[in-house]
């Protein structure tokens, strides 16, 4: 009950004498007190840990928020990353694409001249043999 007082002074003891001696209620009233002391104490410490239990929640529950945001930041980035390269091999492909065209179309360019060519050589004997006769 009084676990709490480690050490009482002379003049402590001088007064709490006097005081029994004046009034036989006061050992009552301060073992009341002792009482209610002990009890407010152990709501203390009681508060204390919940309080301590809460901190430790709160501080559980930020972590997995934060864990929770760091994942749908990297799958985000996952995401863009995918759309990134995909958009990057289609651009590959198309330049590909380019340049077959642009082959194909100098290789038809070159076709083109060289009966050009032959159109007018064939077009300029028959004019001759035409101017002839």
């Amino acid at each position: 009950m009084f676990g709490g007082i480690t050490a009482l002074r002379s003049g402590d003891i001088r007064r709490l004498a006097e005081a029994l001696r004046s009034d036989p209620k006061v050992l009552d009233r301060l073992a009341a007190a002792a009482e209610r002391n002990e009890q407010t104490l152990a709501e203390a410490r009681a508060a204390q840990s919940a309080l301590a239990k809460a901190e430790e929640e709160r501080t559980r529950r930020i972590e997995r928020e934060d864990a929770e945001r760091a994942r749908k930041i990297e799958e985000e980035d996952a995401a863009r990353h995918r759309e990134i390269a995909r958009q990057q091999a289609q651009i590959d492909a198309d330049r590909q694409e380019v340049a077959k065209l642009k082959e194909r179309a100098a290789r038809e360019a070159a076709a083109a001249t060289a009966l050009r060519r032959d159109f007018e050589a064939r077009l300029a004997k028959i004019r001759d043999v035409a101017a002839a006769a």
